[in-house]
């Protein structure tokens, strides 16, 4: 099994992917490469016909799977608005890859979006893992994840919803020979590897944990009986200045997702986003549908929580990693709102994935939304980092 990413940034495509595949042939040393996953920034239309073009003649991939994205992320360099291709490439026998594309829609539950994928791939293999691409405006992502969470409870479910552009129609995705521009695009991975996910959502709480005594749909009426403007208001009085000047910009709340537990710690929240607030009333608008008596808590985003949060779930998995085989790569989903602007510097991320974890291939775009796990579930997020480690099954060799 073998994973190798490199970074294209050549003006000239083929020269570049002519060069990128010689570079590629040498990795592999004769060794099939089962699928390339290709993350594409700032090339034209007609650009991208080439480079399907290119694919197979350069890349001899059997499978390819790719988007057009706002950014990329490879060999250590997180390109916001430039020009470049991020491609991984790997070697993965005794695993079954079965790419797909699933044209733009709603679901009207998700036992339909289920049937649709159902049609669309071979659900006797065991416990596929899929990569995910999607286009934020013509496909219903959130009821299909919740499908695939129906019908494969045990898989992992990762990848990115397609960025750069502004309406229907602007997104490209890519999967073999296939050119689309609504959907969905992916892969379902069967067999002999494992895939390793971590969601860093980048917040600390603030306040404590309350319960919402009445809601209606995306709206808060009452938070443990009292106004949840009026509960704010006595947050934002706790707080140091600096915490007060981040509460104007950076506030929002996180969903316990078991709130069974004794303790709660920010990792145990879905963080969703405050849509607005009415003093007149007091109520709350979430970027979420809440139910009465679920456990929520504020949160802050700042690029500390955020970088805390990554280094601690990057040393969890790398030191708990020692009876298991080490991944061979991976691929980072990172939010628009996450990289400079969020850290004020380029490649933090990528710098301290590298840094906990060693010269592993990485490669990833910058995501309108990004699709994870946690705690067993999958959301879809925002102003995440979400990575998924590659990994030989136990007992299958590296």
């Amino acid at each position: 099994m073998k994973w190798e990413t490199l970074l294209l940034t050549d003006d000239h495509l083929e020269r570049g992917m002519t060069a990128i595949g010689e570079q590629f042939s040498q990795t592999f040393s004769g060794d099939t490469p089962h699928l390339a996953i290709l993350f594409i920034c700032g090339y034209s239309r007609n650009e991208i016909k080439q480079l399907m073009q290119l694919i197979p003649t350069c890349l001899k991939a059997k499978q390819w799977l790719g988007c057009l994205s706002s950014g990329v992320i490879a060999q250590g360099r997180e390109l916001e608005n430039k020009k470049a291709i991020s491609i991984s490439m790997a070697h993965l026998p005794q695993v079954t890859i079965q790419p797909f594309h699933i044209a733009a829609q709603s679901f009207d539950d998700p036992q339909s979006a289920l049937e649709t994928l159902n049609n669309q791939i071979d659900t006797t293999h065991t416990k596929p893992h899929f990569i995910l691409l999607s286009d934020p405006f013509t496909f219903d992502i959130e009821t299909f994840l919740t499908a695939l969470d129906l019908g494969f409870p045990d898989s992992i479910k990762v990848g990115g919803l397609v960025s750069g552009g502004r309406k229907p129609g602007d997104h490209i995705m890519l999967v073999n020979d296939g050119i689309y521009q609504t959907g969905l695009v992916g892969v379902a991975l069967s067999g002999a590897l494992q895939i390793h996910p971590l969601v860093s959502q980048g917040c600390r709480p603030i306040g404590q944990p309350m319960f919402v005594t009445a809601s209606k749909h995306h709206l808060i009426y009452e938070l443990d009986n009292n106004s949840p403007i009026e509960a704010l208001r006595q947050i934002f009085e706790t707080l140091s200045e600096s915490d007060q000047e981040l509460f104007q910009q950076a506030l929002t709340l996180g969903i316990a997702i078991t709130p069974q537990r004794e303790t709660l710690y920010s990792g145990d929240f879905l963080i969703r986003q405050i849509i607005g607030g009415e003093p007149s009333t007091g109520h709350l608008a979430i970027a979420a549908t809440i139910a009465p008596y679920q456990v929520v808590q504020f949160h802050l985003r700042d690029p500390l929580a955020a970088r805390k949060e990554l280094d601690t779930l990057l040393k969890r998995f790398a030191h708990g990693q020692t009876r298991q085989p080490l991944p061979i790569g991976g691929l980072m989903f990172s939010c628009l709102s996450r990289g400079k602007e969020l850290f004020g510097l380029a490649n933090h991320d990528s710098n301290l994935f590298h840094d906990t974890l060693g010269p592993l291939p990485l490669g990833g775009f910058f995501c309108h939304g990004e699709i994870g796990p946690i705690h067993g579930k999958t959301f879809l997020h925002g102003s995440t980092s979400t990575f998924c480690l590659i990994s030989p099954s136990i007992g299958e060799p590296p």
